[in-house]
């Protein structure tokens, strides 16, 4: 049984009931109650299964707490522990949002971006209050201690309240700035930028040359799709940069960073329509897509400059300005960079397909990527949209075209159908070795079916020959009900054991 729909019910049938009834005598006596009253398995059936695997238990008590109900720790405490937990986080929440609005509230009109940021943050801690609030209720403490009870907490996590946003001291530039800094040399150069500024800068220079972010952010310019044509005013930023011409370093490369907002939209597939012209639009619609990392800074602390050198004002530019500029660029270049694996993935498989000879190891390769790999699923993806033509540029600058184009005759291909379907038997015999006997055992040619997803969206774009696709289909039929026969058989045997 363990966690079977009928334990699931068990425990669906007491999610309300008090702490009291959650000990573990009284859990047990309701569980076996409940067990007998709704399926018939009364205390001789559960004494009975007990006495098969009595050396792995002291009692049949502990079997049936931790065997039968899954139970790692006592119920009741954790119960009792998420209880308190729930009513010191709402405590918690309602002081957040108390604190964050009368901050709000002192914070001038003409103060902007600042009133701004902590209205984001106070609308986290709200939400985050009502969430709380809801993790308060009877059934939700049970569901949560019912899942402690059943997890190694040594590697759960519970993100549900973990938030970072909801933090109004969180130094959000410093995290952008180290990107590449171990934690410890990220807590160092943070804590430096307080205490003492002028070795802040030197150890800044220092991370910058270290890591070589000069040369990162060329690379990444020069190899990336989307960025390629921004290759020439990177090229002349990382040379007013490197001879410490920072006024135009910054007037060139400020500008630059409304337009990459743009660039990642598009790598993300969200429409850059006129709606969201705006440099906080933007943020605002990548935001309610995928949460940004720095989404604070960008939206609240940048625009400050931004707007200074966008509308003509001339702006002191330190070299603090200008290192804080160069990691601006180097982050938003290493988001894009992350986000856009879509089409190095298709131009990686397609190098790949190039170079195997056309035979079975070609069609091992394409068959294992589109059905056998953990990414399958992701895979065809990509395929459809190549078929579909929403790669063609990218193929073409890469030279990849004609060897997409030999895919598509590769899916034509004899070879191609006799890989997948040979007109096999339905059951295939087996020989199996136990304890120096041999034995048959007969099992069902499942094969044609993890084919079944790219034989769907190949018959969109391929004109394949009608009886091998009928064929196909009518052996996922006849596997279907061979199937179902089996389940069959085994309910109908295990009914007839448990009466």
């Amino acid at each position: 049984m363990g966690y079977l729909s009928e334990l699931e019910n068990f425990f669906n049938h007491i999610k309300n009931n008090s702490a009291r009834s959650l000990s573990h005598n009284k859990l047990i006596e309701n569980f076996l109650q409940y067990m007998s009253h709704e399926y018939g398995y009364n205390e001789d059936y559960f004494r009975e299964q007990f006495d098969k695997k009595s050396a792995d238990y002291n009692d049949s008590d502990e079997f049936i707490y931790k065997y039968y109900m899954g139970l790692t720790r006592d119920l009741r405490r954790e119960y009792e522990k998420v209880e308190t937990e729930a009513k010191e986080r709402i405590e918690l929440y309602k002081k957040n949002v108390s604190e964050l609005h009368n901050k709000v509230e002192s914070i001038s009109l003409s103060e902007k971006y600042t009133r701004e940021k902590y209205i984001f943050i106070l609308s986290i801690n709200e939400k985050l209050l009502q969430k709380a609030k809801e993790a308060r209720k009877k059934e939700e403490v049970f569901r949560r201690a019912l899942r402690n009870c059943r997890e190694n907490l040594n590697w759960f996590y519970d993100n549900e309240f973990s938030d970072i946003q909801q933090y109004d001291y969180i130094d959000w530039k410093s995290k952008i700035n180290f990107l590449e800094a171990s934690v410890r040399q990220n807590e160092e150069l943070t804590k430096l930028k307080h205490s003492n500024h002028e070795e802040y800068l030197t150890l800044f220079k220092s991370y910058i040359d270290e890591h070589n972010i000069l040369e990162k952010l060329l690379n990444i310019v020069s190899n990336n799709y989307y960025l390629k044509n921004r290759k020439e005013i990177v090229k002349e930023a990382v040379n007013l940069f490197a001879t410490e011409n920072y006024i135009s370093f910054v007037y060139l490369l400020v500008p630059q960073i409304e337009g990459l907002f743009d660039v990642y939209k598009t790598v993300l597939g969200i429409n850059n329509d006129e709606e969201s012209n705006g440099l906080v639009e933007k943020l605002n619609t990548i935001y309610n897509h995928q949460r940004l990392w720095g989404y604070v800074y960008y939206a609240f602390d940048f625009p400050v400059l931004r707007n200074d050198i966008a509308h003509g004002n001339m702006v002191n530019i330190t070299s603090e300005i200008a290192f804080d500029t160069l990691m601006d660029i180097f982050y938003l270049f290493h988001e894009i960079e992350d986000a856009d694996m879509e089409y190095k993935l298709i131009l990686d498989f397609l190098n790949t397909f190039s170079c195997k000879p056309v035979d079975g190891d070609n069609s091992a390769y394409v068959l294992g990527c589109f059905s056998n790999s953990t990414k399958s699923e992701e895979n065809l993806e990509w395929l459809k949209k190549c078929f579909d033509g929403d790669y063609d540029s990218i193929l073409k600058r890469y030279n990849c075209m004609d060897t997409f184009n030999k895919l598509k005759e590769y899916f034509m291909s004899n070879q191609f159908r006799i890989s997948i379907y040979d007109y096999e038997p339905l059951e295939i015999t087996d020989t199996v070795e136990m304890k120096e006997k041999k034995f048959n055992c007969v099992r069902i040619n499942r094969e044609v079916e993890k084919y079944v997803p790219l034989l769907n969206l190949l018959e969109n774009y391929i004109q394949f020959p009608s009886k091998w696709i009928s064929d196909v289909k009518q052996r996922i039929r006849e596997i279907d009900l061979k199937v179902d026969e089996r389940n069959q058989f085994i309910s109908t045997r295990y009914s007839s054991r448990a009466n």
